[in-house]
């Protein structure tokens, strides 16, 4: 009798190898351009597109400056309205990763064209390394930083504030100091590197845009929310009737993978609600 050795433990190693390769060297180096539409209460004006690019990670495996200027080269083409870049820019301690000075990268950012501008907020891993510099270069290349600061946008027949909050991690977030100048009433289109501002935020803004979860970046249905919770947030939820949209961003942090999560720039269209028919 010839013994044959099973083969269901070479598949498995097989198949777990194969996503291994997938995770570390396919798909942290894809871009997804996705379309969302929001359709906002108190959106008086047309409609606007409003780019989302989130934590880059400058440095890790996969995302130098030649691919933050392709990035921006593809930011350009899909001619948003507003471009709004939602922290992160630097990278830490991460596996096959390297720190790249801003002023490699923030040209190719300040390069974006868009009719309203392209505006950031700080995250926390550029708190952790050097906030001025990396402020410095992004404001050298052309960008408005909004840490705990507003501004007025018109687009059409309507006028809205940004509203940029900083960064709750660390502690530099300002819900109030960041709403100061806005007029009570005004539309508010908020951003901040982290979604956890929302509660501060509701009933006064009509949307607020973030990243920093990299929407688990490994994405394993079921399994990633349950151990992560709010860490995986990924999409749109509401927090105390406040619409919030929380992008995966592009680069990675702590692990150089990810699976079922690719790297993203998302293009929001912003709506006033479409009438109900009338009956």
């Amino acid at each position: 009798m010839i013994w044959k050795r099973p083969r269901f433990p070479i598949v498995v190693l097989g198949t777990a190898l194969c996503a291994l390769a997938w995770a570390a060297g396919v798909e942290p180096r894809l871009l997804f351009v996705r379309e969302e539409q929001i359709e906002l209460a108190g959106w008086l004006g047309a409609p606007i597109r409003v780019a989302l690019v989130a934590d880059l990670h400058v440095g890790s495996p996969g995302v130098d400056a030649a691919r933050v200027a392709d990035i921006a080269d593809v930011v350009t083409a899909v001619a948003p309205d507003l471009v709004l870049l939602l922290g992160d820019y630097a990278v830490n301690a991460i596996p096959g990763g390297r720190h790249v000075p801003p002023g490699e990268w923030a040209p190719s950012l300040g390069a974006i064209r868009a009719p309203l501008g392209v505006h950031a907020v700080l995250g926390n891993h550029d708190w952790w390394n050097d906030e001025d510099l990396i402020k410095e270069a992004l404001q050298d290349a052309g960008i408005a930083v909004h840490d705990n600061a507003a501004v007025p946008l018109r687009s059409s027949e309507q006028t809205f504030w940004l509203v940029g909050v900083g960064d709750a991690l660390t502690r530099h977030a300002s819900v109030e100091v960041a709403l100061h100048d806005v007029p009570v009433g005004a539309p508010v289109l908020a951003m901040s590197h982290s979604a956890d501002v929302a509660t501060g935020l509701a009933g006064k803004a009509q949307l607020l845009v973030a990243g920093h979860t990299h929407g688990g970046q490994v994405n394993i249905p079921w399994v990633t929310e349950y151990l992560l919770g709010d860490m995986s947030w990924y999409g749109r939820k509401n927090v105390d009737g406040l619409p919030v949209y929380v992008t995966s961003g592009i680069g990675t942090s702590v692990l150089p993978i990810r699976w079922n999560r690719p790297p993203e720039v998302v293009i929001v269209t912003i709506t006033a609600p479409i009438p109900a028919p009338r009956t």
